[in-house]
């Protein structure tokens, strides 16, 4: 390739255009006040005063190397001209430097300052990247969110209120991939409920305790992010989705770059060092005035330091992923905390093989969940061999490879199944083990199975089973008494029935104690022959957990001399702690009819029911009509009938109230 002559020499001139005879040239390194030397050769081994003194025609020989400012002087030091960044020309085609740089995004950053100019092709880069799935993962504003009812976003977290059972949602800020595997990292905050994280329409785990959590998922087949809630209160935070494998190449359209300016479209995934930037020294040398100006000698000893730190680099990544441990741990599948060198460059996402260096036939296999300092946390997905060991080397690994097809059994065919049957079963608790019992244990041990049912009609002690992670409680308390009937006015009465017992309902998950205080409200007491009020009906309740109020006891009444009296029912009383609560039914309120001595009537209020209790009958009496007493409340918590009088009979008494309940279901 051919190109532009240089002059072999310079030649200065005053204002006149006369040649500056004796002209002096001051040399400057760029910027600066610094002198810094031009030479009389090509390769820079023999400096030129400084000034270099101009000859009888102006004319001097100088050869340069980077960048420099100069200052011309008359022969008697009058200035004539200043010129700043004067820049050599370099072949570019001698030398291989390039460019790297790395940054550690934080799911939210997309502006980040180079060191060097790079210019503002975007095609000239190579830029690898972890991309961060979500928009507004940290909810520092209320934006990019979908939300549903009972959601709000402020204060730096999305809250749920009010036992939700709504979604919090979006559409991913990247393009999600159908069947890869994302790494999902949140923290919740709850009171009640559990939320589910699902990544394309695939459902993670459901949470239900206050944590950060991490989890892989496979992504299905639609670009959703959604936190579904199941009668959730709480917070949600620091939402981080990437795809698991480590940094990835992003395409051009995916950044900007504008000298020393590189901006992302998407804030890449927080990390440790995992937005890697490199360029060819071509683009640098074009842009890099910076880069240019560098004298020869220091870019030539540059790039010997290079060289070495390139070997160095390339040796101590080999190193910076692979450690060792003596941390004595047993072979399994969950978190495992590892004591390893510090400075090594395992990040979050990555996937790692822990083998023992006596047998490498035991070893753990998963991804890393975090690093810092010493501790490599990891969570360990699938394992070979046993026993507890202290002799780990760690290395970087991939992802274990897609469960292959289902087969089939020849010959098989379909049978109902017998509790004392055995089947065949892959234990992913014990090395993916084939292991075979009956089905009734099976389905017995198996997480969330029904292993005890406790009934308490009267107070006592629960305690916990062995294995039980969670319990299901019903309490009922007490019914309330019905009221009373006086005769002492000689016409008809009636009296109130009893209210129901209140039903609480509480799923217990945390906080169970190795037994649990479990008391049963009594039945309220029924108003006596003389009018008196029915008793209201007693609390019950397991331990702290869950508790139900008893119904209020129904109104008694005296007759009167001028005619018929009815009295109120007792209310329900909605009072009560749990998940849920349901009222009692109130009882009905008493009748009474007068028409002379020939037509007397009188019907007490029935009492009312609980949902495990039907309210009594109220009392019945008239001179036209059979009569009869009034009836206890319904097993459980059902509220008593009120009393009943006609004016030729004796007072009678209101019916009492039933006991209440309460239900313990365990589950493993």
């Amino acid at each position: 390739m051919a190109v532009l002559y240089t002059p072999h020499f310079v030649q200065f001139f005053d204002d006149d255009g006369e040649p500056l005879a004796g002209g002096l040239l001051y040399s400057y390194a760029a910027g600066t006040t610094t002198p810094k030397a031009t030479y009389t050769t090509a390769a820079g081994d023999v400096e030129n005063s400084n000034p270099v003194v101009l000859d009888a025609y102006g004319r001097a020989v100088i050869f340069i190397s980077g960048a420099y400012k100069f200052v011309l002087q008359d022969a008697d030091g009058v200035t004539i001209e200043t010129t700043d960044n004067v820049t050599a020309f370099n072949v570019t085609s001698e030398t291989t430097e390039g460019f790297f740089e790395s940054f550690s995004g934080d799911s939210i950053e997309t502006d980040f300052t180079l060191s060097e100019n790079l210019g503002s092709d975007e095609n000239a880069l190579m830029i690898f990247t972890e991309l961060e799935a979500t928009t507004n993962g940290t909810f520092a504003s209320d934006t990019g969110w979908t939300k549903g009812t009972g959601w709000t976003i402020g204060s730096g977290v999305a809250t749920a209120t009010g036992a939700i059972s709504t979604d919090l949602e979006q559409t991913a800020g990247i393009t999600l991939v159908e069947g890869k595997t994302y790494s999902c990292t949140f923290t919740i905050t709850r009171s009640a409920g559990d939320v589910t994280l699902s990544i394309g329409g695939t459902d993670g785990t459901a949470r239900d305790a206050d944590g950060t959590y991490t989890e892989n998922i496979v992504c299905g087949s639609t670009q959703t992010v959604k936190f579904a809630a199941n009668g959730f209160t709480g917070t949600v935070d620091n939402v981080s989705i990437k795809e698991i494998g480590g940094a990835q190449i992003a395409a051009p359209t995916k950044y900007t770059i504008s000298g020393t300016s590189l901006i992302f479209s998407t804030p890449p995934a927080t990390g440790n060092n995992n937005i890697l930037v490199y360029a060819p020294y071509t683009l640098i040398n074009a842009a890099g005035a910076a880069q240019i100006a560098a004298d020869e000698a220091v870019a030539a000893q540059a790039a010997a330091e290079a060289a070495q730190t390139a070997a160095e680099l390339a040796e101590s990544n080999i190193a910076g992923l692979e450690a060792t441990s003596t941390t004595s741990l047993a072979i399994g599948a969950g978190s495992k905390a590892f004591t390893i060198e510090a400075d090594k460059g395992f990040i979050a996402g990555m996937w790692i093989l822990a083998t023992s260096d006596a047998d490498p036939t035991n070893y753990m296999h998963g991804y890393v969940a975090s690093y810092s300092s010493t501790t490599l946390t990891v969570t360990v997905t699938n394992v070979g061999g046993s026993g507890t060991l202290a002799d780990w080397t760690i290395r970087l690994s991939g992802t274990r490879g897609a469960q292959g097809a289902t087969g089939t059994v020849s010959g098989a065919t379909y049978a109902t199944v017998a509790s004392d049957d055995k089947v065949l079963f892959l234990d992913t608790d014990d090395s993916d083990g084939l292991k075979y019992d009956t089905l009734s244990n099976v389905l017995s041990n198996a997480s969330g199975s029904l292993i005890d049912v406790q009934v308490f009609t009267s107070s006592g002690t629960w305690t916990k089973p062995t294995g039980c992670t969670a319990v299901e409680v019903w309490a009922i308390g007490g019914g309330g008494g019905g009221g009373g009937a006086d005769d002492t006015g000689g016409n008809p009465a009636a009296a109130g029935g009893g209210a129901g017992g209140t039903t609480a309902f509480s799923y217990i998950s945390s906080g169970l104690g190795s037994s649990e205080t479990v008391t049963i409200g009594a039945g309220g007491a029924a108003g006596n022959t003389t009018g008196s009020d029915g008793g209201d009906g007693g609390a019950s309740s397991f331990g702290t957990h869950a508790s139900a109020n008893g119904g209020l006891g129904g109104k008694g009444t005296g007759s009167t001399s001028s005619g018929g009296n009815g009295y109120a029912g007792g209310a329900g009383d909605p009072t009560g702690t749990g998940n849920a609560v349901y009222e009692g039914q109130a009882g009905t309120g008493g009748g009474a009819s007068y028409y002379n001595v020939t037509f007397e009537s009188a019907t007490g209020g029935v009492g009312g029911s609980s949902t495990h209790g039907g309210g009594g009958r109220g009392g019945l009496m008239g001179n036209v009509a059979a009569t009869a007493t009034a009836q206890d409340g319904g097993n459980y918590g059902g509220g008593g009938g009120g009393g009943a009088v006609q004016g030729t009979t004796s007072g009678q008494a209101g019916g009492v109230g039933a006991g209440g309940l309460v239900v313990v279901k365990a589950y493993r």
